[in-house]
C-alpha cells in the first residue's frame, strides 16, 4: 500500500493512532480478512458511536463464530479494527486514511453519522477502496464530494433522509387531513440539511387527486447553539403560522431545546410535531419526559404525542419479519446482543445504530463472496477479490437481512427498505406506519383533549399529563372513557375541543 496524502488531511504532519483490533483472527489463522473502520467512542456522539461499533464487533465474531466467510470455496475469517475518531470529522478522516496506507486492511466499514460518513467516503474514492456505510442517512454522503475522483463504490443499508418523511407526511395527509406543514431546521448540519430537502420533496409529492401532500407555509431556521436566540425565534414563527403539522430537523441534542420552546409558547397546538432526531432513542423519551419548564410542565414528549422516523424497529411478538443466515430474524440478532454484551438486557431497546452497523457488515461480506464466485475472477495474494469487483457485486445484491431488505440503486443507497414512523405515546416508542410495521393508531395531539360529552372510543392513551395554559390536568381511561380530575378554568378551556 502507497503511503499517500489524503484529499482531506496530510499524513505526515499527524500523528498516527494506535491500532485496536476489535475482534481478533483466530487461533491458528495465518490470514484473516482484515475490516477497518472508526467510531465516536468519545465525545458528544459517543453512545451512537458504542452502538454502532458493537454491532459490527458482533458481526465479525458471529461471521468467525460461524466458520467464517465463503470466498472462492474457501472459508475466510474476519478480523476486525476500531479506532476512535473523538466525534470529529477531520479526524475520521485521517484514522480512515491510516486505516487504508499505514493498517493495509483488506475492506472498510463505515463510521457514524453523514457529515464522518462523507469523509470517509472521500478517503476511500482517493484510494479506490470499496466502503459499506453502516450509518450514514444523509443523501450527500452518496455524492462526489469536491476534489475527490468519481467512484461509484459507495453503499449504505440505511434509508436515506430523501425517504425518511414520506410515510408520515402520506399518514398525517390521507388519513388525518391535515393540509399544512412548517418547518424548522439547523441551519449548520449536513444531515439536518438533506432531511429538510427529502422532506419538502415528501411535501410537494401529489396525492390520488392530484393535490401536494401537504403545503409548505413557512421555513425558518435556527443556529446550531440550540441555546441560541434563534431557536425561541424560529419556534415563535412556525407556531404562528396555526399549520396543520410541525417539522423540526436538528441534531439529537436539539430536540431537548426544541420541546421546551414550543412548550413555553401558548396555543402552539398542531395535530401533530416531527423531530428528525432524538424521538426514537428510549433514553431521549425518558430525558425529554422528565424535563420541567417555566410554568411546571413535565411530560413533553408525551405532550406533543411527537413523531420521527425510525431506520429500524424489532417486529412486533408473533409478526415475525426478514431474516438472514447469519443472525436469522430479529430475535435471533437480539439474542446475540443479549449474550455477547453483558450490560444489554433482556426486554431493553436494541438501538438502530447497533443493527445497521451489523447489516453493513452482512451486506460487505455478501459482495465478498458473491465477487469471489465470477467466473475469470483474479484474487490477490491473499486469496480476495479485487476491490472493484466487489463494488461490482454489491450491485448486484438483492439481500433480506433481519435488518430489513438490502438492494442498491446507481448511487449507492438501500432503495428496498423504508423509514418507519414512530410515535412517543405514554412513554414508549411505538410505531405507527406504515401498516406492515403499525402496533398502535397514531394519535393525534388534539385526541389528548375531550368535550363534554367525555367518551372518546377510538383513543388508546391509558394515562398522562395535559395542560391548559398553565393549569394541569391529570387524565386516567377506563376503557373507552376518560375521567378528569380537574379545575373549571380546565373544564372551560377544554370545552370546545373536540375528540379526533
Amino acid at each position: 500500500m502507497r503511503l499517500g496524502t489524503s484529499l482531506l488531511l496530510g499524513m505526515a504532519t499527524v500523528p498516527q493512532a494506535a491500532s485496536e483490533i476489535s475482534v481478533q483472527c483466530p487461533d491458528g489463522v495465518s490470514r484473516c480478512i482484515q475490516v477497518g473502520l472508526t467510531a465516536p467512542l468519545t465525545g458528544r456522539f459517543s453512545g451512537q458511536g458504542l452502538s454502532a461499533k458493537r454491532g459490527a464487533v458482533l458481526w465479525a465474531t458471529t461471521v468467525n463464530s460461524d466458520g467464517g466467510l465463503n470466498v472462492a470455496g474457501a472459508q475466510k475469517f474476519v478480523e476486525l479494527i476500531v479506532y476512535d475518531d473523538a466525534s470529529s470529522s477531520s479526524t475520521a478522516a485521517r484514522l480512515y486514511e491510516q486505516l487504508i496506507s499505514v493498517d493495509g486492511v483488506d475492506f472498510l466499514l463505515g463510521p457514524y453519522g453523514t457529515s464522518f460518513s462523507t469523509v470517509a467516503a472521500a478517503v476511500a474514492a482517493e484510494h479506490g477502496r470499496v466502503l459499506f456505510l453502516g450509518n450514514a442517512a444523509g443523501d450527500s454522503a452518496y455524492e462526489p464530494q469536491p476534489g475527490a475522483p468519481a467512484w461509484p463504490h459507495i453503499f449504505g443499508v440505511v434509508t436515506t433522509t430523501s425517504e425518511y418523511t414520506s410515510p408520515t407526511a402520506r399518514l398525517l395527509h390521507e388519513v388525518h387531513d391535515a393540509q399544512t406543514a412548517a418547518v424548522l431546521s439547523r441551519s449548520d448540519n449536513p444531515f439536518a440539511a438533506d432531511t429538510v430537502a427529502g422532506a419538502l420533496v415528501s411535501f410537494g409529492r401529489l396525492d390520488a387527486s392530484g393535490d401536494a401532500t401537504l403545503d409548505l407555509v413557512l421555513h425558518a431556521t435556527f443556529a446550531g447553539d440550540s441555546n441560541d436566540e434563534s431557536l425561541t425565534t424560529g419556534m415563535a414563527s412556525v407556531c404562528a403560522t396555526n399549520a396543520d403539522t410541525l417539522w423540526f430537523f436538528g441534531l439529537q441534542g436539539d430536540a431537548n431545546a426544541l420541546l421546551l420552546a414550543m412548550a413555553a409558547l401558548e396555543g402552539c397546538r398542531p395535530k401533530a410535531v416531527y423531530i428528525s432526531s432524538g424521538p426514537t432513542d428510549a433514553a431521549w423519551v425518558a430525558a425529554a419526559n422528565q424535563l420541567v419548564d417555566a410554568h411546571g410542565r413535565s411530560n413533553l414528549a408525551d405532550l406533543y404525542r411527537v413523531l420521527s422516523a425510525a431506520q429500524w424497529v424489532e417486529p412486533a411478538a408473533g409478526r415475525g419479519g426478514p431474516a438472514d443466515d447469519l443472525f436469522g430474524d430479529t430475535a435471533g440478532f437480539r439474542y446475540r446482543m443479549e449474550t455477547f454484551f453483558s450490560d444489554v438486557d433482556t426486554g431493553d431497546d436494541i438501538h438502530h445504530h447497533a443493527a445497521s452497523a451489523a447489516a453493513a457488515g452482512i451486506a460487505l461480506g455478501e459482495a465478498i463472496s458473491a465477487a469471489s464466485q465470477v467466473g475469470g475472477v483474479v484474487l490477490d495474494a491473499g486469496g480476495l477479490p479485487s476491490q472493484e469487483a466487489v463494488g461490482l457485486a454489491a450491485r448486484d445484491l438483492d439481500l433480506s437481512t433481519f435488518y430489513g431488505e438490502v438492494r442498491f440503486d446507481n448511487r449507492g443507497r438501500n432503495i428496498a427498505k423504508g423509514a418507519v414512523t414512530t410515535q412517543v405515546q405514554s412513554g414508549s416508542i411505538v410505531p405507527v406506519a406504515p401498516a406492515e410495521h403499525a402496533v398502535r393508531s397514531f394519535c393525534t395531539w388534539r385526541q389528548l383533549f375531550m368535550s363534554r360529552a367525555a367518551s372518546c372510543p377510538i383513543m388508546t392513551l391509558t394515562c398522562g399529563v395535559v395542560w391548559c395554559g398553565a393549569v394541569r390536568c391529570d387524565v386516567v381511561w377506563c376503557g373507552a372513557v376518560i375521567r378528569t380530575r380537574c379545575t373549571e378554568a380546565w373544564r372551560h378551556c377544554v370545552s370546545t375541543c373536540v375528540c379526533g
